[in-house]
């Protein structure tokens, strides 16, 4: 039997992961105004009523190898519906937030 290397350790991978997540923050006003929560384990940032996904490429590679992951990059978001009082009649009407957004960059985050 032999040993399989990771090519960058947790700590080190969790932190680079980290750094990709809070410059998408720092980047984005409504984000850091309206944000809520990090889930560090599913690579979601909770803001308002959005959330920001993030995730990796999948890399297929050969039996046993267990090269660098793929850098984490912000995937898309998805905003829940409001609903907002209608002023003249008072009957609740819904109305959706845009939730278009160009993927981050992840090579682009301070390292």
């Amino acid at each position: 039997t032999s040993t399989a290397w990771a090519a960058l350790p947790p700590a080190y991978q969790n932190q680079k992961d980290l750094k990709v997540m809070i410059h998408y923050i720092n980047e984005n006003m409504e984000v850091s105004m309206m944000l809520k929560e990090i889930d560090f384990t599913k690579k979601i940032v909770y803001y308002g009523n959005c959330k920001a996904y993030f995730s990796r490429k999948v890399i297929n590679r050969a039996p046993g190898w267990v090269g660098p992951a793929a850098p984490l990059a912000f995937s898309h978001k998805k905003c829940e519906v409001e609903t907002i009082k209608d002023e003249n009649n008072f009957k609740g009407s819904s109305q959706v937030r845009p939730t278009t957004q160009t993927p981050y960059n992840s090579l682009s985050a301070p390292e």
